[in-house]
């Protein structure tokens, strides 16, 4: 995730480091370092760009083990293609042994031990044999000369793309309703597959979100990349994803009242999983009640105040009050998304979210068990007319990205 920028909501810009930290120490939060470095993720441009001719140079290895970052750019913008970048650093696509990788490159030293903090998670999944959902990595090797991560270059869109587009068909009428929501139901069973191995391995992911999990076009499945933010369960602190999709546990922990910080725990990424199925079916995050200020430092001082306050009172422990979604028999009454969702009543999907969601994690489901809910058990679309949905969504995806070209 891109680092947030942080901008004073009412003051000036020579005042805003000095506002910020008064609203950090409200919150009871470290300032500044909220989000450190390490939490830093690629955003890969699915458009990619032209590849040119292999490069002379070599670049220089620093004393920490790590290529020059300048010199290393540079040699990977003649001979590779730019798939993203981040405050850690860059990925590029380049041959590698006769094939493509994704090698991601480090900016700084600090960002050079979250890649191999990466590559030490990597390790641990390929020793289980991988999964089929995880994107693949080689470790840490050379390629051109520049020394990074190789990871598998996943040929295909971000499933934020895919759900999207999905949805603006679904409303001009180019797909069906099951179509629409069988596609849904596919890739959050493969995102929780995925999910479940990382937990049966006694990993986390960290950062669950539809900017990390991609459609790879060769398998007709999704590949959950990026493992920037990913730990030991319980041996290591819990690192903060994205706001939205952050479990309330983890934003509480951050206060400096409420010591020791969280251990990393898998409930955070299926309280992710859960606020994606949420934003799909809603069209918002589910904030408990806290409001949407569409200033990403006062959201989350919002959230962080909101949680507190319900991690206080005995409310916390009540599943149904604290559910993102109330069911009601009246759906007439339903004060609309964000409360007991589209159409309302005690359905399946309602079920799955609250299960996935839940204010508690000693209350929240684990992967597996969301793996047996009803949500899953009686799918819209059988696996092969899923793969159909998803070349019907990709070929629109394609055709506009052509038309913006």
């Amino acid at each position: 995730m891109k680092r947030m920028h942080r901008k004073a909501v009412t003051q000036s810009e020579s005042s805003e480091d000095e506002w910020m930290e008064h609203v950090y120490e409200a919150m009871e939060l470290d300032f500044p370092n909220v989000f450190p470095e390490a939490l830093e993720s690629e955003q890969v441009d699915v458009t990619g760009a032209s590849k040119t001719t292999k490069s002379d140079t070599k670049p220089v290895i620093n004393s920490d083990g790590y290529s020059n970052y300048p010199t290393a750019r540079e040699t990977l913008k003649k001979v590779g293609v730019y798939l993203g970048g981040g405050g850690f650093g860059d990925v590029f696509k380049v041959e590698k042994d006769g094939r493509d990788i994704a090698l991601k490159i480090a900016k700084t030293r600090d960002a050079w031990e979250t890649i191999q903090r990466e590559a030490n998670i990597y390790e641990k999944i390929n020793k289980e044999g991988g999964h089929k959902n995880i994107a693949g990595c080689i470790g840490i090797c050379e390629a051109e000369g520049v020394k990074g991560l190789g990871l598998e270059c996943v040929d295909g869109p971000k499933i934020s793309f895919i759900l999207d587009t999905a949805k603006q068909m679904y409303e001009s009428g180019k797909i069906t309703h099951a179509e629409l929501w069988g596609s849904a139901q596919s890739f959050l069973k493969e995102t929780l597959e995925a999910l479940a191995f990382l937990e049966e391995n006694n990993l986390v992911h960290g950062d669950v979100k539809g900017e990390n999990i991609m459609f790879d076009r060769k398998s007709k499945s999704i590949k959950l990349i990026d493992l920037g933010s990913a730990c030991v369960a319980e041996e290591e602190e819990a690192r903060m994803g994205t706001i939205t999709n952050a479990s309330p546990e983890v934003m509480l922990s951050w206060s400096r009242s409420l010591t020791p910080k969280q251990s990393a725990s898998p409930r955070q990424d299926t309280y992710a999983v859960g606020q994606m199925a949420y934003f799909f079916g809603e069209g918002d995050h589910n904030r408990f009640g806290a409001p949407d200020l569409k200033n990403e430092q006062a959201t989350l001082f919002q959230l962080v105040m909101t949680f507190k306050s319900i991690a206080a009172s005995k409310k916390r422990t009540d599943s149904e009050s604290l559910g993102a979604l109330n069911p009601v028999e009246d759906h007439a009454s339903s004060p609309g998304a964000g409360q007991y969702g589209r159409g309302g009543g005690n359905t399946a999907y309602v079920k799955f979210v609250n299960a996935a969601t839940n204010f508690d994690p000693n209350l929240r489901s684990s992967s597996a068990e969301l793996l047996e809910m009803d949500f899953f058990k009686d799918p819209l679309l059988q696996e092969e007319d899923t793969v159909e949905v998803f070349e019907k969504l990709l070929q629109h995806l394609d055709e506009e990205m052509e038309d913006d070209q």
